[in-house]
C-alpha cells in the first residue's frame, strides 16, 4: 500500500473559485474566538429524549459542537493562527472526553435501557472516529504527543476495537447506514488499524459497503430521498477514493456506479431542488465535491452549481463532507438543468418528466422502502420554478417517527399524501403492499404511466390509478378506477392555500376540474413542523365520492396556468 500521509498532505493553495466558502469559515470562526465557554451535550440532553422522545434538545448542542470542531480543523489548513490552534486542540480534546459519541435515539433499548453508550457504533460515533482520524494526519505536527495518544486510543477503544470484536446489525443494511459506518470505518482502519487486523476490518467494510450498494436498483434511484443519496453515496466514495489510491484497484467502473452518481439530474426540478419522495428536505444540496468528483471521474454533467457549496449546506457540519467540498470541488462550468427530459427508474418505478412547460413526477414501489412512506401512487406537478401539487418530504424526527407510531405521523401516513383512500383506509406498510405497473408509454412531450395499486391496500378488490401527461398543453388526467363499489376518496396536497369554486379547484398557477356533482368537497390545513422543527402549513383538498357510480370511475383534470 501507498504511504496514507501521500493522500491527506497535500499543499493547500487558496483557490479563487473556493473562497465564499472559505469566508463563510472565516465568519464563523470569529465568533468563536470571542466566545470562551465551549459547547457540549449535558445531562439535561440526554434525559430529554429518554423522557420525551424529543431529539432537539442533544441534537442541537451536538451539532454546534461539531460546527465549530469542523470550522477550525478547516481554517487552520489555510491559518496557522495560534489562538485558534489552541481551541481547536481543546475542543478535539473535549471531544475523547464526551459520555458518547453516538446519538442517544441510537443508543435507546427499550423506555431506560441503554447499550454501552462509548461503544456503541452509530452513524455519528463512525463519523467522529473518521474525523478524529483525519486530524491525526493533517495536523499530526501540531498536535502533543498527550493529544496524539489521547485521540488514537479513543478511536480505538470506542470503534475500531468494538467493531473487530463483533458484527453489527447495520453491516447487511441496504442504506445509508451500512455506507456511512462502513466508509467511515474503513478510513479509520486504513490509518489507525494495526497491520495484523486491518486486511480483515477493511474488508468487513467493504463488503458492508457491497450490501450498501445492493439497496440500489440498476436504474441507480435512491428511495430514501436525494438528501440520503448525499450521505450515503457521500460516505461510500470518501472510502473508496482512498481505498483506490492505498492500493491501486478501481471500484468506480460499474455501470451500476454511474447510474446512482446520475440520479440527482435525473430528478432535479430546480438548482436546489429535486423529487421530494421520502424522508428528504424541500430544498436539497448536492455539494460541488461529488458533482466534481462525478465529472472528473465519470464524465457527468454538474448539476448548474456556479460557485462552491456552502459550509451550511449540511445542517450536521459533517467533517466528511466539509473537508471534501475544500479538497474536492473545482471551478464548474455553469451548466444548466435540461428542461426537456423524461426518465423512467424501473427498479423504483418512478417516473420523471420535466419540460419547459412542467415538472411532473410519480411512484410505485411497494412500502417497506427505507425511510418509507406509505404513498404507492402519489405524485408531484408544477412549473419548472415551483411544485403546486407537492410532498411534505421529512417530518420531524423523535422517537415515535421511527417507531410504532411512525404512519401517526402525517409525512408518512397516506391520507397526506396524493393517493386513494379506499373504504376509509389509507394504505398498509410492509414489502407485500406494492404497485405494479400495467403501461407506461413517454415521449418527448407526453406520457402515460398505469398503476395497479390492488395490493396497496387491505382490501380484496382491483384499485388502478392512471396518469395521462400533455407537456405541450400543460396538462395531467388523473383516473382512478375501482372494481367494485367502496368508499372512495382522494386527495391533494400543496403548500398554497388552494379556492374551491363549482366544479374547480384554483391555485395561483394551476387549475383543476371535477365533475361537481359527484363529490364533497373542501380543504383541510395543518400547522406542522418541518425535519428542522421550523413551522410550515399544508394544504390537502379532499375529494369525497358522495354517489353510487357503475364504472367507479373517478377523473380529475389538472392543467398550469
Amino acid at each position: 500500500m501507498k504511504n496514507i500521509d501521500a493522500y491527506y498532505k497535500k499543499e493547500f493553495k487558496k483557490a479563487r473559485y473556493l473562497q465564499p466558502f472559505m469566508d463563510e469559515v472565516e465568519q464563523e470562526i470569529e465568533a468563536f474566538l470571542n466566545r470562551e465557554k465551549l459547547i457540549g451535550v449535558d445531562y439535561e440532553d440526554y434525559l430529554a429524549y429518554l423522557e420525551s422522545g424529543s431529539r432537539l434538545e442533544s441534537e442541537k448542542n451536538y451539532f454546534q459542537n461539531r460546527k465549530e470542531l469542523v470550522a477550525l480543523g478547516l481554517y487552520l489548513q489555510w491559518n496557522q493562527d495560534e489562538k485558534a490552534m489552541k481551541r481547536f486542540k481543546k475542543l478535539v480534546w473535549q471531544v475523547c472526553q464526551e459520555y458518547t459519541w453516538a446519538l442517544p435515539a441510537h443508543l435507546k433499548e427499550e423506555a431506560s435501557s441503554f447499550k454501552d453508550p462509548k461503544t456503541t457504533l452509530d452513524l455519528f460515533a463512525a463519523e467522529t472516529a473518521q474525523m478524529l482520524a483525519e486530524f491525526l494526519i493533517v495536523f499530526a505536527d501540531h498536535f502533543e504527543p498527550l493529544l496524539l495518544n489521547e485521540v488514537a486510543h479513543n478511536i480505538k477503544e470506542r470503534v475500531l476495537n468494538p467493531f473487530y470484536d463483533q458484527s453489527w446489525p447495520w453491516e447487511t443494511f441496504h442504506n445509508n447506514w451500512s455506507a456511512v459506518c462502513g466508509g467511515c470505518i474503513g478510513i479509520v482502519a486504513l490509518i489507525l488499524e494495526s497491520e495484523e487486523r486491518k486486511d480483515e476490518t477493511v474488508q468487513r467494510c467493504l463488503q458492508a459497503l457491497n450490501c450498501f450498494l445492493d439497496g440500489y436498483g440498476e436504474d441507480g434511484c435512491c428511495t430514501e430521498g436525494i438528501s440520503y443519496w448525499v450521505y450515503g453515496f457521500g460516505y461510500y466514495l470518501y472510502f473508496i477514493d482512498l481505498y483506490e489510491f492505498m492500493t491501486g484497484e478501481s471500484l468506480l467502473e460499474a455501470e451500476k456506479i454511474t447510474q446512482i452518481a446520475s440520479f440527482p439530474g435525473k430528478i432535479q426540478w430546480d438548482l436546489q431542488r429535486f423529487v421530494p419522495f421520502s424522508d428528504t428536505t424541500s430544498v436539497a444540496h448536492v455539494p460541488t465535491s461529488l458533482q466534481s468528483f462525478f465529472y472528473e471521474r465519470l464524465g457527468i454533467i454538474p448539476l448548474g452549481s456556479k460557485e462552491v457549496s456552502s459550509f451550511h449546506f449540511d445542517h450536521c457540519y459533517r467533517w466528511g463532507h466539509l473537508s471534501r467540498v475544500l479538497w474536492w470541488s473545482i471551478p464548474l462550468d455553469p451548466y444548466f438543468i435540461e428542461t426537456s427530459q423524461a426518465h423512467y427508474l424501473a427498479d423504483a418505478q418512478w417516473i420523471v418528466f420535466k419540460s419547459e412547460k412542467l415538472f411532473f413526477a410519480a411512484k410505485g414501489g411497494h412500502n417497506d422502502e427505507p425511510h418509507n412512506h406509505n404513498d404507492l401512487g402519489h405524485f408531484v406537478l408544477g412549473r419548472k420554478d415551483q411544485l403546486i401539487l407537492t410532498d411534505m418530504g421529512a417530518g420531524l424526527y423523535t422517537a415515535d417517527y421511527f417507531g410504532q407510531q411512525r404512519y401517526e405521523h402525517i409525512h408518512t401516513q397516506s391520507q397526506w399524501h396524493s393517493v386513494p383512500i379506499i373504504n376509509h383506509q389509507g394504505q398498509s406498510t410492509g414489502l407485500n403492499y406494492c404497485a405494479e405497473v400495467d403501461f407506461i408509454e413517454m415521449t418527448s412531450s407526453n406520457c402515460q404511466f398505469h398503476l395497479n395499486l390492488s395490493q396497496a391496500y387491505d382490501l380484496k378488490t382491483k384499485i388502478w390509478r392512471i396518469f395521462q401527461l400533455d407537456a405541450t398543453l400543460g396538462e395531467l388526467v388523473l383516473i382512478d378506477k375501482v372494481e367494485a363499489q367502496h368508499a372512495y376518496q382522494t386527495n391533494f396536497i400543496s403548500q398554497e392555500l388552494p379556492k374551491i369554486l363549482d366544479g374547480c379547484v384554483l391555485w395561483e398557477n394551476l387549475q383543476l376540474t371535477f365533475q361537481a356533482d359527484l363529490y364533497d368537497v373542501w380543504v383541510d390545513r395543518r400547522d406542522i413542523q418541518n425535519h428542522f422543527g421550523q413551522d410550515e402549513v399544508i394544504y390537502r383538498v379532499c375529494f369525497v365520492s358522495n354517489k353510487q357510480q357503475e364504472e367507479y370511475r373517478f377523473t380529475f383534470n389538472v392543467s398550469l396556468n
